[in-house]
């Protein structure tokens, strides 16, 4: 390999570590998920309900379908009060509010989405439990009129209350409010079934708490 391309590649690879764990809170800095290459923010800034919030990423993964790279992921979180507070526990219970940002790395039909969230819902909880949600998933799966494409932002918000505001490239698709239904959601990713990496999801925050 030329000397000037190996420099060059090791520059690359360089700044990208800075810009990650150097100024984690700038909301400047984009954050790479490896496997898809996709980029998020290191920080998103919203207003809900009159309240503005701020919330920081925990960190960013992939999912993947045989050998396809179906879409990039990454999580938010609000800042404990104090610094070296990050409680993972909190991924999963109401309160702090959370965001999840997905960004479709290929072209999906509709049809495949709400089939494999209502399998991602089902496995998630039991029986009596997807009895008491299944409006809310019907209501969410719903939304999915149209293909997805390459490129497409699909948000989920879980505010406390069990508020859930979901957006499709910056536009409402709706919301719900229902704690069972906004932990299921959210289990999706961070359960027992997790459908990528848990721990990917939560590297950045669990390295700024020195965990």
């Amino acid at each position: 390999m030329p000397k000037r391309i190996l420099i060059g590649m090791l520059s690359v690879l360089l700044l990208a570590e800075a810009g990650v764990c150097g100024a984690a809170g700038d909301p400047k800095v984009r954050v790479v998920e490896p496997v898809t290459g996709i980029a998020f923010p290191s920080k998103v800034r919203f207003s809900q309900d009159g309240e503005d919030y701020t919330l920081r990423l925990t960190g960013t993964a992939a999912r993947t379908k045989w050998f396809f790279r179906v879409y990039a992921i990454a999580h938010y979180l609000q800042p404990p009060q104090r610094a070296g507070l990050f409680d993972p526990k909190n991924l999963l219970t109401d309160g702090p509010a959370k965001q999840m940002t997905i960004q479709y790395a290929r072209n999906v039909p509709a049809p495949k989405i709400t089939r494999i969230l209502r399998e991602d819902f089902e496995l998630n909880t039991t029986p009596s439990e997807y009895r008491e949600i299944k409006t809310y998933v019907e209501q969410m799966l719903a939304y999915f009129v149209r293909p997805v494409k390459k490129g497409d932002v699909f948000v989920m918000r879980w505010l406390s209350g069990g508020r859930v505001y979901l957006e499709l490239n910056g536009k409402k698709m709706g919301e719900a409010k229902n704690g069972l239904f906004a932990r299921t959601l959210w289990a999706i990713w961070f359960g027992e079934h997790s459908v990528v990496d848990p721990k990917a999801l939560m590297a950045q925050a669990t390295r700024e708490a020195g965990a």
